[in-house]
């Protein structure tokens, strides 16, 4: 009957869906690099590991810069008289933990909290006010930052070895610190940092083992 034969055909193409699935999850470990990281004067790598058959991913970051991390830079405005100038991300780590959305497909939508922790090297610039004269007097400085941010993606399962991920992160920064900073001095005036949305995006490439 026609029916049975449209049944079969589902249930073939199902059991040939499970198959690919078991096919690509079979290795748990995921190591990428992240190529947008280059456009940040940088390196990304992440470690990423499935449980729970494939519908939870536990993925951990990292980024470090060789400059000045233009992007960064962009997404960060510096208020008051004076400013301030990343010059490089000494580190970038996070953690995150994921939920697989589609089901046993090869190709997964992904998201989940992601918490990550910087700290970039940088030089500060403040303006000294002292006995009615004006200068520009600048400092080294280090900025710790903390985010907490909400990732959305999709997971690639391309073959049982390689695999891809296109995400973009958005959230809030809940701390932010700095070291020697000319502000201490009531002398200077020196800005406040401003970046209050937190954004990361992902273009990564890996090899699953």
């Amino acid at each position: 009957m026609e029916i049975d034969k449209k049944l079969d055909e589902i249930l073939k193409r199902t059991a040939k869906k499970e198959k690919r699935f078991a096919q690509v999850t079979e290795k748990k470990n995921v190591v990428f690099l992240n190529t947008i990281e280059f456009l940040n004067s940088g390196v990304g790598v992440s470690y990423l590991r499935e449980f729970g058959d494939g519908k939870f991913d536990v993925h951990v970051p990292f980024a470090t810069s060789f400059g000045s991390p233009g992007m960064d830079n962009a997404l960060t405005n510096f208020g008051g008289l004076g400013g301030c100038k990343i010059n490089k991300t000494n580190y970038d780590i996070g953690l995150g933990l994921y939920f697989n959305t589609s089901g046993k497909r090869s190709i997964t939508h992904l998201i989940g909290p992601l918490v990550r922790n910087a700290q970039y090297s940088a030089t500060y610039y403040a303006s000294n006010f002292e006995d009615g004269n004006y200068s520009l007097l600048q400092n080294n400085t280090s900025i710790n930052e903390t985010s907490l941010m909400l990732n959305n993606g999709f997971l690639y399962r391309i073959t049982p070895h390689f695999n891809m991920i296109i995400n973009v992160a958005v959230g809030t920064f809940v701390d932010r610190k700095f070291t020697n900073d000319p502000g201490n001095n009531k002398n200077y005036y020196s800005g406040n940092a401003y970046r209050s949305v937190a954004l990361h995006a992902g273009f990564h490439f890996g090899y699953r083992f």
